[in-house]
């Protein structure tokens, strides 16, 4: 394990087991989270954002409580990334905690957002993965789909993850303000 600042602690980034690659529902992609994103904006009375190219990231955290995050990294003309998280921690219960927060990734975050983005090895990954190390009663579940490439990619990941899925979802987390 490593200690990383955005995590109290955190597997690296493994490789999937051989008994994981071949199951065929690896293969299978999951359904598109875009409508959970969309319910949980609604209940918090946030907008979705906007643009031609995004990168989602809906992410299902299950312990004593629910909670639910919507991350959207919308691509400007000019390149810049900018990332808009919605966190709902609490989900359904009446003294549920609401966080909102933006920022832009560093040009260096977002040349290498891009070229995740672009390299073929991704599509080439799993797209459904319930492989993890270890786990402390803890479910998280995360969904990563794009629009504005081609071809689409849609992801399912437990825990940390892995590869280039991982990679993109850890540079978005990765500028977040502390």
């Amino acid at each position: 394990m490593r200690l990383v600042p955005e995590m109290l602690w955190a597997p690296p980034n493994p490789i999937p087991p051989q008994s994981e690659l071949r199951d065929p529902s690896s293969w299978v992609a999951p359904e598109s989270a875009i409508d959970r994103h969309k319910a949980l904006r609604a209940r918090a009375g946030v907008s979705m954002p906007s643009g031609e190219q995004q990168v989602l990231v809906f992410e299902v955290i299950a312990h004593s409580s629910l909670g639910e995050i919507s991350l959207v990294a919308s691509r400007n003309n000019e390149g810049h990334w900018s990332v808009d998280e919605l966190a709902e921690f609490g989900v359904g219960g009446n003294d549920a905690a609401i966080r909102h927060r933006t920022w832009t990734l560093p040009w260096s975050d977002g040349f290498a957002l891009d070229d995740e983005l672009a390299d073929p090895c991704v599509d080439a990954e799993p797209l459904r993965s319930t492989h993890a190390e270890f786990s402390l009663d803890l479910t998280y579940v995360w969904t990563l789909e794009t629009t504005g490439r081609q071809p689409t990619l849609r992801v399912e990941r437990h825990y940390w993850g892995f590869g280039r899925a991982s990679r993109i979802r850890d540079l978005l987390h990765k500028g977040s303000p502390r």
